[in-house]
C-alpha cells in the first residue's frame, strides 16, 4: 500500500480556480440559501394573513352589532320626544 494514499487529491496541484467559477458558485449558493429561507418564511406570512382576516371579520362583526344598537338608542330617543 502507497504511502499517503486518501490524502493525496488528484488533480489539485497547481489548479487555479478562475474567479469567473467562484463567483458563480457564490451566486448559485446564494440563489440556493434565497429560495430556502423562502420556503421557510413563506407559511409565515400566510398565517399572518389568516390571523388578519380573523380579526377583520371580528370587526366588522362588532360594527355591526354597534350599528344596531345606535338605531336602538335612536328609536328609544325619538320615542322620549
Amino acid at each position: 500500500m502507497p504511502m499517503g494514499l486518501g490524502v493525496h487529491y488528484v488533480g489539485s496541484e497547481g489548479v487555479a480556480i478562475s474567479p469567473f467559477y467562484s463567483i458563480l458558485w457564490m451566486i448559485i449558493w446564494i440563489a440556493i440559501i434565497a429560495v430556502i429561507l423562502y420556503i421557510l418564511i413563506s407559511p409565515l406570512k400566510k398565517q399572518s394573513n389568516a390571523i388578519d382576516n380573523e380579526k377583520l371579520i371580528k370587526i366588522e362583526k362588532d360594527v355591526e352589532e354597534i350599528k344596531e344598537i345606535v338605531r336602538e338608542l335612536k328609536k328609544k330617543w325619538e320615542e322620549i320626544e
